[in-house]
């Protein structure tokens, strides 16, 4: 009976990751942009946009403070496979004063065992911005 119930938790692990990993890596890809972290928030991007990612983040250096990012929504695709996660970001990119608030759309794909960052629509971050 013991190992009936330690197969049955441990056959979740068998369809790769849910919403708990993505709510998770959605979470660290914010705080990483927060405290400019951009190395730890690149490793959440898909290796053929992670140095497209980098390259912009050592061209502004310390141009651009992230200030607050929230999420409004998780929309899971039917396959579990791909996810949008909504959230309002605000921003100060200087020479600005000003702080920017705006929706951002975070574009999500299981990538191996985790959710990887594939493409980012709207926010400061052109270089991520999904290819037409």
């Amino acid at each position: 009976m013991l190992l009936g119930v330690l197969g049955g938790s441990c056959r979740h692990g068998l369809f790769g990751p849910g919403p708990d990993q993505l709510r998770s890596a959605s979470e660290d890809f914010e705080r990483s942009l927060r405290f400019q972290d951009y190395g730890g928030a690149a490793q959440l991007v898909v290796p053929p946009r992670r140095s497209a990612f980098l390259a912009a983040r050592r061209k502004e250096a310390n141009d651009l403070t992230i200030t607050d990012m929230e999420v409004i929504d998780v929309q899971m695709a039917p396959d579990g496979k791909k996810a949008t996660v909504l959230s309002r970001m605000r921003w100060v990119k200087l020479p600005s004063v000003s702080e920017v608030t705006a929706e951002v759309q975070a574009r999500w794909e299981v990538v191996g065992n985790g959710w990887l960052l594939v493409g980012l629509v709207g926010g400061p971050f052109p270089e991520l911005a999904p290819s037409p």
